[in-house]
């Protein structure tokens, strides 16, 4: 028969796995145990103890280091006694299932597992401080932190395929290293920290496009600015050439733009006077004021959205002719005797008129009448034009016949010798002509008047 090996009484690994240590007195385990260096009292025993009281499993046989035996009070006793350890009471014991057991207490911690307990306190309590310190410190630095966006970030579009952002920069921390641009969500350029602006090109007429604007500090990247939304102007037309031109007209032609606009605004001198469809090339622009420099531009539109003005065309409408001026107004009549059939007036005789032309039509030319006297005689007539020539015949009182007035038969021709501008209204300047007076042969009873006339050559001047 082989005797069994005894285990040394001492602290070893709880079988039960319920704590860090429990105390084996040598023939069984105690309900002392250990826990980071505070022991403690636990009766129940695990893995359990057989029937006949011995436990089920052993300790090793080297005990746990740096553990003293557990300490026990003194006794009321003046004798000092060595405290022991007994095996654990079964429930048929001397102690009842529900009765504290009064023969050991719950043992005292020794100074080394105090000051383990101060080490287990003091060592997290650094951590908490370095941890708490290390937050507030990365909560004012930010490492993470960009720096902020730029400012006042704005676009607009002054052509058909390009835009143009400005900013203001970014301030703060961190220093801005550069400027990343996006459009539409994706990086387009990248600009050194002193850039306040750029153009994007190549973009499509008349398309909406977003833009934003994100701040970089060496590796670290701010929030985008808020996108700012802008749409490309439409492309408009080129080319712009003058075709035929008047006195009062001008055509002019241009080319297509590759995107063909839904119509056309034509400027004159920077003011809309009407629309042309998107796909003709020429317009004609009527109505206008000869020997006068007009100013054309043509505006595109496309979905709603304008092209910029095209290069302005300078045109200037041709001088009239002299037959087109309008003959009207006031006009001082130098008249003089050029051929007599009669006494009175002689040849070479001269007189001064004023004469009133008054057109008949509310612009041009066309026929006027003509108001005024002739030897003190009333004098009203209406001349037909035929070009610069405007001529009438009348009857009329101008001569006298022995006291008597005689019916005299009056032909007035005239022609249109020069002409400007007026007014905006291309005018006579200057015209000539003659005037014929018949007299007819007059009766007085005993006497006569033969059938006589003067022949007078006009002048006029304004």
């Amino acid at each position: 028969m082989t005797t069994p090996t005894m285990t040394p009484a001492g602290w070893y690994p709880d079988p039960g796995r319920r704590h860090e240590y429990r105390y084996w007195d040598g023939t069984s385990w105690s309900p002392q145990v250990s826990d980071r260096g505070a022991t403690a009292t636990d009766p129940e025993l695990w893995p359990p103890a057989s029937p006949a009281g011995a436990p089920t499993a052993h300790p090793p046989a080297t005990p746990a280091p740096a553990l003293a035996s557990p300490a026990w009070p003194e006794p009321d006793s003046p004798h000092p006694t060595t405290a022991t350890h007994s095996p654990p009471m079964q429930p048929g014991g001397p102690y009842g299932p529900n009765q504290e057991q009064s023969a050991m207490s719950k043992p005292t911690r020794t100074p080394a597992a105090a000051r383990a307990g101060r080490r287990r306190w003091a060592i997290p309590l650094i951590a908490v401080i370095a941890v708490l310190a290390l937050i507030v410190g990365l909560v004012i630095w930010a490492p993470w932190t960009g720096p902020p966006p730029p400012k006042a970030v704005r676009a607009q579009s002054s052509t058909a395929t390009s835009v143009l952002i400005k900013w203001v920069p970014s301030t703060g921390d961190p220093t801005v290293d550069r400027y990343l641009i996006r459009r539409n969500g994706v990086q387009v350029s990248s600009l050194p920290r002193t850039a306040t602006s750029y153009q994007d090109n190549g973009l499509a007429p008349a398309t909406t496009y977003r833009y934003s604007i994100v701040a970089v500090s060496g590796t670290r990247r701010g929030d985008p600015s808020a996108d700012v939304r802008v749409k490309t102007l439409a492309a408009g037309p080129a080319g712009l050439t003058a075709g035929t031109v008047t006195s009062s007209s001008v055509t002019f032609h241009w080319s297509r733009p590759a995107t063909a606009p839904d119509s056309y605004v034509i400027l004159r001198d920077g003011t809309e006077i009407g629309t042309a469809p998107g796909v003709v090339t020429s317009y004609q622009d009527n109505g206008l004021v000869p020997v006068t420099e007009y100013g054309y531009a043509m505006v595109a539109v496309l979905g709603g959205v304008r092209s910029a003005p095209s290069s302005v065309l300078v045109v200037k409408t041709h001088t009239p002719s002299v037959s087109s001026a309008r003959l009207e107004g006031s006009w001082t009549v130098d008249t003089k005797v050029i051929k007599s059939g009669g006494d009175t007036p002689k040849v070479g005789f001269t007189d001064t008129y004023t004469w009133q032309l008054t057109p008949r039509c509310t612009t041009g030319p066309c026929a006027v009448v003509v108001s005024g006297e002739v030897g003190n005689q009333p004098l009203s007539m209406t001349l037909t034009r035929a070009g610069a020539v405007y001529a009438g015949t009348t009857r009329t009182h101008i001569s006298d016949c022995g006291g008597k007035g005689v019916v005299d038969t009056v032909t007035l021709r005239i022609t249109i010798r020069k002409a400007g501008m007026d007014s905006q209204a291309w005018t006579a300047r200057s015209w000539v002509g003659t005037m014929r007076i018949n007299s007819p042969y007059t009766s007085l009873g005993s006497s006569y008047c033969p059938a006589h006339g003067w022949t007078i050559s006009l002048t006029t001047s304004r």
